[in-house]
């Protein structure tokens, strides 16, 4: 099932890449037609107009006296390959008009440039009006009466000149009609390695953003294949902490089910021990009895003094020892009440552990949470090494701490001390603050508690550290919470819960060797709160 599972994942994998890739692809090719379709603009509208601009502005100063002066000796030939030398590109069109005017409604073409081209295809008498012109002469003409003033611009002016001469005829410029983009497209579709117009420049924009499109998807694959890692190890990591707390759970209900089976067991045997006690009383009433008759006899009678004499040294013996057992079989009750007591608080113990202990499992998933499980192995342990076991030395060492919190109800002056210890280090400075916050004690004013912590916790205020300690009175007791928290927070804006199951109870100081160790088996949840 979990190869079939890893096997469709796969797949999924596999299409969801080539889905990218085609999408990326696509994106680039769209994004290169649009810049494609600038260039089309750029070069077609652009460069190809204006140096038409420029060619019918030196023909204007050129072409009527040439083209008049081979109407004059009418060498058509020589005309015709004038008309010619613009390869077709554009059109240079003779008429017989010899009118001054614009309009000249009922002029022929006489000659005009040899082009397959669409604009000679299209080309009609009518629309000569729309385009400019020169006037033929005879004799030729010497001066240019239009011209253009830059190559941007799209209307000719008059220069103010005016050759002398009869008009013969008309010069007309037609400019090439420049191609459709889907057209000039669909051409350089067909021949990608073409360098003709605008070609280049599409091959070279395509190929540049095919290229930026590929390293996008390689870019966009190696984040999510390095997300999807990290989600894995996330995963292994909740998985892990998962049969940690499963583990935890296991042992604590076993140890709950151990101690509700224990006090079942003595609760059985209390009622066995009672009517012990009460058959050992009844006896040792009526030992007292028969001693006491027999004391009375022997006041009022003198016969067989000695027999009675023994027996009742007899039933004096026997009446001790029946005492004794009596008393040991109250003090075995006794010691079973306290049992009885002691699995009682264990069994509130665990399942207040097993509250805590699920709680924070059924909040695993949502939370940037570690399990760390103690279990007491006989190594001491410096305080760095401590603090590693405990998770904190990181969490510590990479920043200024700004705030501290620990709640803890059982928290005492030997813990106290403990703590004092893990959290002093180069990470505390004189605008840190520190609160403590236990609860009231039986039969210790909570001044007296305060002031016990408060001389376990001097380090700090010898620092210059803020240090408030809280006791809440025994009587909100129920309002306090059970779990033990360590509460983080650094100047950097991490914040760290520290969650411990047994205070700080279950690390011994050695004072000999001035180290610790684990001396009962425990576990802490360290949640990152971003």
């Amino acid at each position: 099932m979990r190869n079939n599972l890893n096997l469709k994942t796969v797949v999924q994998n596999r299409i969801g890449s080539v889905i990218r890739f085609m999408m990326t692809s696509s994106v680039a090719c769209f994004t290169a037609t649009l810049s494609n379709w600038m260039d089309y603009q750029y070069y077609w509208n652009g460069t190809i107009y204006r140096t038409q601009t420029v060619d019918f502005n030196i023909l204007s100063h050129t072409l009527p006296t040439k083209l008049s002066y081979a109407l004059q000796k009418k060498d058509l030939d020589e005309l015709q390959e004038t008309l010619n030398s613009s390869y077709g590109f554009f059109g240079l069109v003779v008429t017989d008009c010899r009118i001054e005017e614009k309009n000249c409604l009922n002029q022929k073409i006489l000659y005009s440039t040899k082009s397959y081209r669409s604009w000679k295809t299209q080309l009609k008498p009518e629309d000569l009006l729309l385009y400019p012109y020169d006037l033929l002469r005879n004799p030729p003409p010497l001066l240019t009466e239009s011209k253009y003033d830059s190559p941007r611009t799209e209307e000719r002016t008059d220069t103010g000149k005016e050759n002398a001469g009869r008009i013969i005829g008309r010069v007309y410029y037609i400019r090439g009609i420049s191609p459709s983009f889907l057209e000039d497209y669909q051409r350089w579709v067909k021949k990608p390695l073409s360098t003709s117009g605008a070609h280049k420049d599409y091959s070279l924009t395509m190929a540049l953003f095919l290229v930026g499109g590929f390293a996008s998807w390689i870019i966009i694959e190696f984040l999510i294949y390095k997300r999807k890692i990290q989600e894995q190890l996330h995963q292994n990591k909740l998985e892990h902490t998962d049969k940690q707390y499963k583990k935890l759970l296991y042992q604590f209900k076993q140890e709950l089910k151990r101690n509700q089976n224990k006090q079942e067991e003595v609760s059985l045997q209390l009622p066995d021990q009672q009517r012990k006690i009460d058959e050992l009383h009844h006896h040792n009433q009526i030992l007292i009895q028969r001693i006491s008759k027999l004391n009375n006899d022997l006041n009022s009678q003198s016969s067989n003094q000695n027999n009675k004499l023994e027996e009742l040294k007899l039933l004096k013996k026997q009446l001790l020892e029946s005492q004794q057992r009596e008393s040991e079989a109250k003090n075995n009750v006794n010691n079973f009440y306290s049992l009885i007591n002691d699995l009682k608080q264990r069994e509130k113990s665990n399942i207040q552990r097993i509250k805590t202990l699920e709680q924070q499992s059924s909040q695993l998933k949502n939370l940037n949470a570690s399990l760390i499980t103690l279990e007491p192995n006989g190594q001491d342990l410096d305080i760095t090494q401590l603090r590693d076991e405990l998770g904190m030395e990181n969490i510590l060492n990479e920043g200024v701490i700004k705030s501290i919190f620990y709640r803890d109800r059982y928290l005492f002056g030997k813990g106290a001390s403990i703590l004092a210890n893990i959290l002093t280090g180069n990470w505390l400075k004189s605008t840190s603050y520190i609160k403590i916050k236990v609860l009231e004690k039986d039969n210790t004013p909570a001044h007296l508690r305060k002031y016990e912590l408060e001389n376990c916790l001097n380090q700090f205020t010898n620092k210059g550290i803020i240090v408030k300690v809280e006791v809440q009175p025994l009587s909100c007791r129920d309002y306090f919470d059970h779990a033990r928290l360590l509460e983080i927070e650094r100047t950097d804006g991490q914040k760290y819960q520290i969650i411990f199951d047994q205070g700080m109870d279950f690390i011994q100081f050695n004072l000999s060797s001035n180290t610790y160790s684990i001396k009962t088996p425990t576990y802490l949840t360290i949640i990152k709160q971003n």
